[in-house]
């Protein structure tokens, strides 16, 4: 991927302002970030990058408010999960949390690693990625994007009802009775209670998971970047948040996101093409460091 961070633009005489090198320099600060060298420079471009989520995060709440008023519908699609994975042999929900649901210390981690082992950890792992492997950081983000996208359109076409709230009588709700940090991270009165398929909390950590395993050749960090998002498909279902079908969907909205992330990369050096690379003048040339293709944490 070319870099756009301090592309090449022509020389302006003194005092002037070339408007439109800045707005690509803005531009490809924004979109793809280089990999500086020099520790002082390791976080610039940063803002741009919280910047970039407003949008995403007003489409989300957007699209909540479309679901909001699809109860009825949500129970009727999820009622057509069930009565799918009965025929598929796969209605194991309610008798898997059945059986750890007299272990305290089985449900507290089930919680703990629903809650604390999403956001916060794609958020970490973002900015570590931002600050050592810019690559990998790209990557990460992109498919995030290309994913998220996906799944919105799920929830307008296809609103879900998860356990919890479809048969009370069948399913614990563990969260909203044990937890209240739940309530702080994942509030029901601004996340989408219909948002179950597909399951972002397993597909989301399986991309995270990637980008920790292409970033680093620690064996100990490798194996946790495998184990988490099985932990995560353990947490889900026990925590009575989603179907087993809704699992499956994650992984494939999270293989789609790496091919989304692909073709965003594409669109990105179409958006603003005056990059080192297209110019013929090296990172150097423009006093830029080059970017990493890989770094080992």
């Amino acid at each position: 991927m070319r870099y756009l961070l301090g592309m090449a633009v022509p020389q302006t005489p003194p005092g002037a302002t070339d408007s439109r090198g800045s707005l690509l320099r803005a531009l490809g600060l924004a979109l793809a970030p280089d990999q500086p060298r020099d520790g002082g420079r390791r976080w610039s471009g940063f803002g741009w990058q919280i910047v970039l989520l407003i949008p995403a995060s007003l489409l989300y709440f957007f699209v909540r408010n479309l679901s909001a008023g699809q109860e009825s519908v949500a129970f009727d699609n999820a009622a057509s999960i069930v009565e799918l994975q009965k025929t598929l042999g796969l209605d194991w929900e309610a008798a898997l949390q059945g059986r750890v649901l007299d272990l305290d210390w089985v449900i507290s981690a089930m919680n703990w690693i629903y809650i604390w082992g999403h956001f916060p950890v794609i958020v970490a792992t973002l900015v570590l990625l931002f600050g050592l492997s810019r690559t990998n950081f790209l990557t990460l983000r992109n498919a995030l994007i290309a994913s998220g996208g996906i799944g919105l359109v799920c929830f307008i076409a296809f609103p879900v009802a998860p356990p919890r709230l479809f048969d009370p009588s069948l399913f614990f709700d563990s969260l909203g009775e044990l937890s209240t940090s739940y309530r702080f991270l994942q509030n029901p009165k601004v996340t989408n209670q219909f948002a179950a398929v597909p399951s972002f909390h397993v597909g989301w950590n399986l991309l995270v998971a990637f980008a920790i395993w292409r970033s680093t050749h620690i064996r100990l960090v490798r194996l946790a970047a495998v184990i988490f998002p099985a932990l995560m498909m353990a947490a889900v279902v026990l925590t009575a948040n989603h179907w087993l079908l809704d699992i499956v969907a994650g992984i494939g909205v999270a293989i789609a996101g790496l091919g989304g992330a692909a073709v965003l990369d594409r669109v990105i050096d179409w958006l603003a093409p005056l990059s080192p690379a297209s110019t013929g003048t090296s990172a150097d040339q423009v006093g830029l460091p080059e970017a990493d293709s890989h770094v080992s944490v």
